[in-house]
């Protein structure tokens, strides 16, 4: 089962479980779904963290910062949209991307979700200081 895949069955599960009309998933499927969530978050919250600055003549700056982090296979993945082809730190770098190396920000988010909140609110948080710190 994939990240895609994982995210569907917790969907259909969750809309199952508020009275959609619509089958249960299979207690096996779910579980391999939701361990497959929870590796992610988990193994995200230990990889190295990094923006990298994308020109984009609509931006009010003329871009904005990409928030990302660098997977086990040396790419930059994004956290909410994981690519199935994603491309390299060096290539970034080798195009003339400003890449920099970033902890602060997702550290917090983390941090506070674990202590106190949902994951949903981190995400938010990270979203809102993506829009404050365009560059």
């Amino acid at each position: 089962m994939n990240l895609k895949q994982a995210i569907e069955i917790l969907k259909t599960h969750n809309q199952w479980r508020r009275g959609a009309l619509i089958e249960q998933a299979s207690p096996k499927e779910l579980g391999i779904a939701i361990d497959i969530i929870v590796n992610i978050f988990e193994d995200k919250s230990k990889l190295p963290k990094y923006k990298v600055w994308l020109e984009d003549s609509v931006e009010e700056l003329g871009g904005f910062w990409w928030h990302c982090y660098l997977d086990t296979n040396g790419c930059l993945q994004d956290f909410d949209y994981p690519d199935d082809n994603p491309d390299t730190l060096e290539w970034y770098i080798e195009n003339g991307y400003k890449v920099e190396k970033n902890t602060d920000w997702i550290d917090e988010a983390w941090k506070d979700s674990k202590d106190s909140e949902d994951l949903t609110a981190a995400i938010e948080r990270y979203h809102e200081y993506q829009r404050n710190n365009k560059r």
